[in-house]
């Protein structure tokens, strides 16, 4: 198992996916819950997972964190698939914002009740921390990336000046959609801040 945990578009859900493509080379399955929900699917499914199979649990919050009490059941079903060595090898593959992780890792106080026994278990030495902007030999190899013709990173290495290149590549479509999409008086709202944001002390 591994959780990778970070803050919005940080490359948590790529880099998964990056990880995994030997795999579905070598035949493993890929297994993604999330019909009829995402917790009840893996709820009434964990227990059929053959062996070769990656679970896919993105945004994990909705799996462990789902009320009332399931996200307990399907951190102890993922527990005993881990350990079920009938059914290995298996891969469990997931992603947590920063915030959740630290609820569901986190002790209680004496004489509060324990909301996350099974998740904290679950998850105690399988989190990669990704940092939220690229270091001085990342944005090296970028660069070096975008003068051999990558054209989206040479586009984030110029609009980005404080190495968030992976927030830009995730979120920079998503943002655009919202933006146009959004009623008058929001876009009015959106278009003063960015105004704030790009004149800054001129403003005031």
């Amino acid at each position: 198992m591994a959780v990778l945990v970070g803050a919005s578009s940080t490359g948590k859900t790529r880099a998964c996916w990056e990880a995994i493509q030997p795999l579905a080379r070598a035949g493993w399955r890929l297994w993604h819950p999330f019909d009829p929900t995402r917790a009840g699917a893996a709820l009434a499914d964990l227990q059929h997972v053959a062996p070769c199979t990656v679970i896919w649990l993105t945004e994990a919050q909705h799996y462990l964190g789902a009320a009332p009490n399931t996200g307990e059941r399907i951190a102890a079903a993922l527990h005993a698939l881990l350990t079920d060595t009938e059914r290995r090898p298996t891969l469990v593959l997931a992603t947590l914002w920063p915030e959740y992780a630290k609820t569901y890792t986190a002790f209680p106080l004496p004489g509060q009740e324990d909301p996350h026994p099974q998740a904290r278990e679950l998850l105690a030495g399988q989190s990669i921390y990704l940092p939220d902007r690229f270091d001085a030999a990342a944005l090296a190899s970028a660069a070096q990336l975008a003068s051999a013709g990558d054209r989206h990173l040479a586009h984030a290495l110029a609009y980005t000046k404080d190495g968030r290149i992976t927030q830009l590549l995730a979120g920079g479509a998503g943002l655009l959609h919202r933006y146009r999409t959004v009623s008058p008086a929001a876009r009015a709202l959106l278009q003063a801040a960015m105004d704030c944001r790009r004149l800054g002390p001129v403003l005031s």
